[in-house]
């Protein structure tokens, strides 16, 4: 699917086109790795990715979000990551790692081990091309994408599938949900989303739903999830400020149009690249969504259905490998005996979940 790369001058006058035009790409689907895990603690920076941790069952946060794009019936997965470490562990993960390590798993005499190494080689044959992002552009999480756009990755009139590596979700699968609800029609743009407390809403882009109500109901596994046509989005509003207590959850389905705009908006590929350069301001992808939104595109907030688990800071990253961990009926019993031998702990969970639960319900 290259093609040649259109001109687009900023400022271009573009006019809003019907929902019939888009295509959804089925090819691929594009996952954006580009931080540099700073708020996940010290190992995640030394690794170079928050995304590279182990969340569940042993499996690292990037392998399942790889696999849930695949299980959504996309072709292959486009990873783009930074320049260096991020990019090395990612080559290692699904297209190079150790050969005497595996041999070693699979020579333990360990049934632990040896499913490790089946495991490993079933993941060394997951169809994931690695891009890195150019280092050229200035930062920002429209850089990742821009990085493909200048490669001529991207079709007129077809939709992509976007999702971040920084989370998880407990339930169905996200992104399958979403390319579901999109073939239906219902939106130029789809974007997941959840309600989170007013303590986090800072930590998130939220949604602005104007004159409409988002629309809350139920799945049949009694999940609670919204549908709402979205104005505009707010990129980490303070509590006060906040349009709405409505998340945006780390997967998007976006037009190609979105590059027009994304110029449009202000984003200027040769210009200041850190806050450190006069003149810089960092580019979200939201402002070229706002910009299509302005100009008569439809958006649509699509609530999940199941339970967001962000894993962006050490925090939540604990969090979503406990929730995991009680999953399964041995820990859980082991986890509440250990607890009941500490009670200066046992009142610290208490005290963390009551203030961590209500977000993510």
């Amino acid at each position: 699917m290259l093609v040649s790369k259109p001109k687009i001058e900023p400022g271009e006058k573009l006019s809003a086109v019907t929902r019939s035009n888009f295509k959804l790409c089925m090819e691929f689907a594009i996952l954006l790795s580009g931080g540099f895990g700073g708020r996940a603690g010290q190992t995640a920076g030394l690794l170079g990715s928050k995304d590279v941790l182990d969340l569940k069952d042993g499996e690292s946060i990037i392998v399942l979000r790889v696999r849930e794009l695949l299980e959504s019936g996309f072709g292959r997965v486009v990873l783009v990551a930074r320049k260096g470490r991020a990019v090395r562990r990612y080559q290692e993960i699904f297209k190079e790692i150790d050969p005497e390590y595996l041999s070693y798993l699979e020579d333990s005499g360990s049934m632990y081990k040896v499913s490790l190494a089946k495991c490993l080689r079933e993941i060394q044959g997951y169809p994931v091309d690695i891009v890195e992002q150019d280092p050229e552009l200035p930062y920002g999480n429209f850089s990742p994408l821009y990085t493909l756009y200048q490669k001529g990755m991207f079709e007129p009139g077809y939709s992509y599938l976007v999702a971040y590596a920084d989370d998880d979700v407990l339930g169905e699968n996200p992104s399958a949900q979403l390319v579901q609800e999109y073939k239906n029609g219902s939106a130029d743009i789809m974007m997941m989303a959840q309600e989170v407390s007013k303590e986090e809403v800072s930590k998130f882009g939220t949604f602005d739903f104007g004159d409409h109500e988002a629309e809350y109901s139920h799945t049949a596994k009694g999940n609670r999830f919204l549908q709402g046509r979205v104005k505009r989005l707010a990129e980490k509003a303070s509590a006060e400020h906040a349009p709405s207590h409505i998340a945006s959850l780390g997967r998007m389905i976006l037009p190609y149009d979105i590059f027009n705009y994304a110029l449009r908006a202000g984003y200027q590929p040769n210009g200041p690249k850190s806050a450190k350069d006069p003149g810089f301001r960092e580019f979200n992808t939201v402002d070229a969504i706002n910009a299509m939104a302005d100009d008569g595109y439809s958006v649509l907030a699509l609530g999940v259905a199941g339970r967001w688990l962000t894993t962006g800071d050490v925090p939540s990253l604990n969090f979503a490998r406990f929730v995991y961990a009680i999953q399964e009926p041995d820990q859980k019993e082991r986890f509440v005996q250990y607890l009941m031998q500490a009670p200066d702990l046992r009142g610290y969970v208490a005290e963390t979940l009551a203030h961590s639960i209500p977000s993510r319900q």
